[in-house]
């Protein structure tokens, strides 16, 4: 007779057997069935292309929009639509954002002239930001 510690132990087994085969076979711990030269490979060669013009555009698409929907609230004041103008403006907001983090994160021999901000207090909120992460463990 088996003793009841054995049976939670093969039950747990069972149990992390059958949890891998519902992922139909995915294990994290294995590489991907294709190599990213298959994924670059996929993508058209004009979005590889790297277009100062084109960038600019969507920099003053994305302020004209943040600006229009500004207006937009401002002329309709009703309460039915400021929920919506909050996820709008949010995220138009939001993609000023990632563009503005994005230009620091790219090394200054790539990118263009320098944004107006204090770089050394920039330097030291994000340092101190994000401390917690940069352990190696």
């Amino acid at each position: 007779m088996r003793r009841p510690a054995d049976q939670v132990e093969e039950a747990a087994a069972k149990a992390t057997e059958d949890m891998k085969s519902r992922v139909d076979g995915f294990d994290a711990g294995k590489p991907p069935p294709f190599r990213i030269g298959d994924v670059r490979a996929a993508v058209p060669e004009h979005c590889w292309r790297k277009s100062p013009w084109r960038s600019l555009w969507y920099v003053a698409r994305d302020v004209a929009v943040v600006a229009a929907l500004g207006a937009a609230a401002a002329g309709v004041d009703s309460w039915a639509v400021w929920p919506f103008y909050w996820a709008a403006q949010g995220t138009m907001f939001w993609a000023l954002f990632v563009l503005g983090h994005d230009w620091y994160a790219v090394p200054s021999s790539r990118r263009g002239p320098p944004l107006i901000v204090c770089f050394l207090s920039w330097l030291r909120v994000r340092r101190r930001r994000r401390r917690p992460y940069m352990h190696a463990t």
